[in-house]
């Protein structure tokens, strides 16, 4: 899984810009995504599911902790069960 506590310093970095912080999530979403679905790791699609849940519950948890901060919403986070593998990276 992505280091949460780089997600969250990228993120805290870019506090007001709910723009950037959702750029900052897609893109950790995607290259955790890429990370799974190489070849080489046969790693489970219920694993990257799983994975990707875990993701996503660090992305409310740090939008939840901004929202108790004061710092406006916008960053919205993707559904859980459904894991962004793209068209790019077969499974």
């Amino acid at each position: 899984m992505i280091a949460m506590p780089f997600l969250v310093e990228q993120v805290f970095k870019l506090e007001r810009n709910s723009e950037s912080r959702r750029k900052v999530y897609d893109s950790a979403r995607e290259e955790l995504v890429t990370k799974l679905v190489r070849p080489a790791l046969r790693v489970p699609e219920a694993e990257i599911a799983g994975e990707c849940r875990a993701l996503e519950t660090a992305i409310q948890k740090i939008e939840a902790d901004l929202a108790r901060k004061g710092i406006s919403r916008g960053a919205k986070p993707e559904d859980p069960s459904i894991p962004r593998i793209s068209a790019n990276h077969p499974h």
